[in-house]
């Protein structure tokens, strides 16, 4: 079983579990996610990939959309090239969507900041006009 290149390989996210601190080292992920020590390692090798079930788990440890790790190891379980490319093309469309979706995220959160910003000067001045009133 080989990587498609642009694909993101599963020993990735398994690396990711550990380096965000999610887990200590790959007996933990696995235990985490349900699966045997020895899944985790076919896993990380290359030699199997998870199955759906256990992808979800996965990606539900990471915090990351569950349909990018479903196509990645769509990909990686494929028989055929074809069948491999196609796997590709969905876990390209539901990368650039997550990060399309983080960019909104940002956007919006940098957005509400601004206009927070803007309105400061009214919300600032209006304990002042209030005291003249008196």
């Amino acid at each position: 079983m080989t990587n498609g290149g642009s694909m993101k390989p599963i020993s990735r996210y398994l690396d990711d579990a550990i380096n965000r601190g999610l887990s200590k080292n790959d007996s933990e992920t696995a235990r985490k996610i349900g699966v045997t020590r020895a899944a985790v390692s076919d896993w990380r090798v290359g030699r199997r990939a998870p199955d759906d079930d256990q992808a979800v788990r996965l990606a539900e440890l990471l915090g990351v959309e569950a349909g990018e790790v479903l196509a990645e190891c769509g990909a990686a379980r494929a028989k055929t090239p074809e069948t491999r490319r196609a796997w590709e093309r969905i876990a390209a469309r539901m990368a650039a969507s997550s990060i399309t979706a983080c960019a909104m995220v940002i956007d919006t959160g940098q957005s509400q900041e601004a206009s927070a910003s803007q309105s400061m000067p009214y919300q600032q001045s209006a304990p002042s006009n209030f005291q003249k009133l008196k």
